[in-house]
């Protein structure tokens, strides 16, 4: 089979490589990382950086556009600037924006793609001509759409998305205001990403994954609302003020009333930050819940809420707590764990040593009875970190790893591993605790994996989740979610 060479400039050693190859060529060059490097660079340095772009690769000449064209991937990624227009109520974009919209999309050709739209106002005294959005967006051009993140003005009815159909739409970003009516149709979304300042009212019930990000207004009834109609969710993260939930704390529900007044739900992976715990009516289920990541302040928390709403942690395998105040009494907390195997802490009290220290008088199945890996990330002042640590630490990882003098014949799964990182910001006083750590664990050397560490700048959870960064769950989002509470 004859292969088309490259036509390149005379005497360009690239008008020898084959089309097909030279196309290969471009993918790997789209694929390429943003470079680490640029954080280091000035400003100037980083905005004069050039990303991957199917457009640079079509200007070079008119074969290389010619290739570029042909490959419908290149453009699957479209950004879109449009302009409210307030005399004629709708969105528009300037006339040769539009036009090389119109390419663009066309050259998806049934691809799969996704889309990101800013709007701004538009300035009236723009004369320039413009085009209507709905124009270049018809019902036609989305059918392939996958991935949206607009403004949720964007789906005002009439003038914008309200009156289409996305049939294959799969994940949607909110990064402005809210919608408070949802009419669009969107028969395959599984996963949400709410940045608005704005209250939302979308399609619970399709949803598998949502975020809902520190801007949007959440009282308790909110959540309830939420996690009572989004049966079929298995990953939920919250990123709210404390506050906005805790003055709608709602009473606890007694247990007489049944379990089956909600569908029991499809949850797996449930993260707080900054927000109150389980402010949910009892009669709702999560047997499959088997990650929480409580990343808010607990202090006051466990006495305020009826014990029976702790039940919804039986099915637990991994925790990760986060508190400035940790309970002072945990163990209603811990002893409703019963399934537990990984328990990631964030240290800023010691009483949580003897919290998790087996004894004689512990009752059965409580303490974390199939407990097999312990990390905890230590925070504490710069005079407390060289203090000798306290006995209480070693006394329970005894307890753990051989547990039979204390359990009485009762079933206990000893501890495997163990990780400590210490949060240690003075980079100019070496961290003699992590020796002493060292030297104390010694004693346990072949019975456990140690793993002990320094970090000199403490993780801000709320900044790692920060919205202006968030992107679609399958593109980047459920990876830092991840990278909250590594078990």
């Amino acid at each position: 089979m004859a292969t088309k060479l490259h036509e390149g400039a005379p005497g360009n050693s690239l008008d020898q490589i084959p089309t097909e190859i030279l196309g290969e060529i471009f993918k790997i060059y789209m694929a390429l990382p943003r470079p680490a490097e640029l954080d280091n660079l000035s400003e100037h340095s980083r905005d004069s950086y050039i990303m991957p772009s199917p457009y640079v690769l079509s200007l070079v000449c008119a074969s290389w556009h010619a290739i570029a064209v042909d490959i419908p991937i290149f453009w699957s990624d479209i950004i879109i600037y449009a302009l409210w227009d307030r005399e004629k109520n709708a969105y528009t974009v300037r006339e040769n924006h539009g036009r090389a919209l119109r390419a663009w999309v066309s050259r998806i050709r049934g691809q799969t793609w996704s889309l990101d739209i800013s709007v701004a106002t538009r300035n009236q005294e723009d004369l320039s001509p413009h085009t209507p959005l709905l124009d270049i967006l018809s019902s036609t051009t989305i059918e392939k759409l996958e991935f949206l993140k607009a403004p949720g003005s964007i789906f005002k009815n009439p003038v914008g998305f309200g009156s289409l159909s996305f049939p294959n739409l799969k994940s949607l970003v909110l990064n402005e205001e809210g919608i408070q009516q949802f009419t669009t149709v969107c028969p395959e979304l599984k996963e949400a990403c709410l940045l608005s300042t704005g209250r939302c009212n979308l399609p619970w019930h399709l949803l598998t994954h949502l975020y809902i990000g520190i801007r949007v207004p959440m009282t308790a009834n909110d959540f309830v609302y939420v996690v009572t109609h989004g049966q079929r969710l298995q990953h939920l993260c919250i990123s709210t003020q404390t506050d906005s939930m805790s003055s709608y704390l709602l009473p606890s529900i007694s247990s007489s009333q049944s379990s089956e007044a909600y569908p029991t739900s499809s949850l797996t992976d449930l993260t707080l930050i900054n927000a109150w715990p389980f402010v949910i009516p009892l009669p709702i289920s999560w047997p499959n819940l088997k990650r929480v990541r409580l990343l808010t302040d607990l202090s006051g928390w466990i006495d305020g809420y009826h014990a029976d709403n702790l039940r919804l942690l039986q099915s637990l395998t991994h925790l990760h707590i986060s508190s400035w105040k940790f309970p002072t009494d945990a163990k209603s907390l811990l002893g409703a764990c019963h399934s537990l195997t990984h328990l990631h802490v964030d240290i800023f009290q010691d009483h949580i040593f003897d919290e998790l220290t087996l004894s004689l008088d512990c009752e059965a199945g409580s303490l974390l009875p199939h407990l097999e890996s312990l990390k905890f990330d230590y925070r504490a002042d710069r005079d407390h970190l060289e203090l000798p640590f306290p006995d209480t630490f070693y006394k329970m990882i005894a307890s753990r790893v051989d547990p039979s003098s204390v359990t009485q014949g009762r079933p206990w799964t000893p501890l495997k591993s163990l990780a400590f990182q210490i949060y240690h910001p003075n980079y100019n006083m070496p961290c003699t605790l992590l020796d002493e750590l060292r030297k104390g664990l010694e004693v346990f050397s072949g019975q456990i994996d140690v793993s002990l560490s320094v970090a000199r700048v403490y993780r801000d959870y709320v900044v790692q989740t920060d919205d202006g960064d968030v992107d679609h769950w399958d593109r980047g989002f459920g990876a830092v979610v991840d990278a909250l509470g590594q078990f």
